[in-house]
């Protein structure tokens, strides 16, 4: 268990060290910069900008400016904004609560209609209640979370003129009105995800119903529901957990249009807000913060497999 334990988080390190050189050089390859965007609202000259860029750093060779950026980053230090001069790591303390409060709702949604529903469609199988399910969900892994979010806030308002509550308010602050805002866009977020995990709760819940032991479960007399509960579900679990570990890592990456379009001051909100003033010290800073967090989701997922079945190796 050790070994097993050791071996993952010492893979995790490494994709992780991958990560920050993607991160990294991926946003400093594409062309134009901070200082093109400085240099046009301030009208600075060609000078002033070659000056600007060596006052940053820029025009220093990239494996200079990324050892020199991840020794910061072992040090704790993400940078400062180019544009705003604001601490990075200060903008990841105040956008990252919020992400992974929508990333957790929504996940929550999504293990309380998925897991259940693939469940009953297993147990169902080609039945109405099969049919109706299977249908639902292919529907919604077609419909795209931005435009269900977009359609839920234009209609009613032609239709009923009521929108969802688009000002955030903090957790701590009215946690009513956090969660009140949130619960819309948490719900279509989940709603999504949990169309794929209805698919694959269903998938795998047949696949072990057809098992010898499961069979044998059933020859001794033992209420059907108590062999699923007991016999069925755990070991259907495993393919669902490693949905449900990818799904919420697409979660933390995956809510910038969600969060655009419900006013939700997120990482994703950040990021677009970064991405448009070409604000690369922000830009590396949210991108290896999400890339940690699903790195550590994968690794959790990987020592849950190992705990729900101990047969589970290198």
């Amino acid at each position: 268990m050790r070994g097993y334990v050791l071996t993952r988080i010492a893979a995790s390190c490494v994709t992780l060290l991958v990560v920050t050189f993607i991160a990294f050089g991926a946003i400093n390859l594409v062309p134009g910069s901070v200082v093109d965007v400085l240099a046009g609202d301030q009208g600075y000259t060609k000078e002033q900008a070659k000056e600007l860029e060596h006052q940053l750093g820029m025009d220093k060779p990239l494996p200079q400016r990324y050892a020199t950026w991840l020794g910061n980053v072992f040090e704790g230090d993400l940078g400062h904004s180019l544009k705003s001069g604001r601490n990075v790591t200060d903008i990841v303390q105040h956008t990252l609560p919020v992400t992974l409060e929508l990333a957790i709702i929504s996940t929550l949604v999504t293990i309380a209609i998925g897991i259940p529903l693939g469940i009953i469609t297993a147990i169902r199988q080609d039945k109405a209640e099969d049919h109706l399910l299977r249908g639902a969900s292919i529907a919604f892994i077609s419909i795209p979370s931005f435009w269900l979010g977009t359609m839920i806030i234009v209609l009613p308002s032609i239709w009923w003129h009521w929108t969802p509550p688009l000002i955030f308010k903090d957790l701590s602050e009215d946690p009513y009105a956090n969660l009140k805002m949130l619960a819309i866009p948490a719900l279509i977020l989940g709603a999504n995800s949990a169309a794929l995990v209805i698919r694959v709760t269903r998938s795998a819940m047949l696949e072990v119903l057809r098992e010898d032991y499961v069979r044998t479960a059933r020859s001794k007399g033992l209420p059907e529901m108590l062999v699923i509960q007991r016999h069925a579900v755990k070991n259907a679990l495993l393919p669902v957990i490693t949905v449900l570990g990818g799904q919420f890592a697409f979660l933390m990456g995956g809510t910038v249009v969600v969060e655009v379009i419900f006013g939700i001051p997120g990482m994703g909100q950040a990021m677009v807000n970064a991405i448009n003033a070409r604000d690369f010290q922000v830009i590396t800073g949210l991108t290896l913060v999400i890339g940690a967090i699903v790195v550590f989701v994968n690794l959790l997922v990987d020592l849950m497999y190992r705990v729900l079945d101990p047969r589970i190796t290198l």
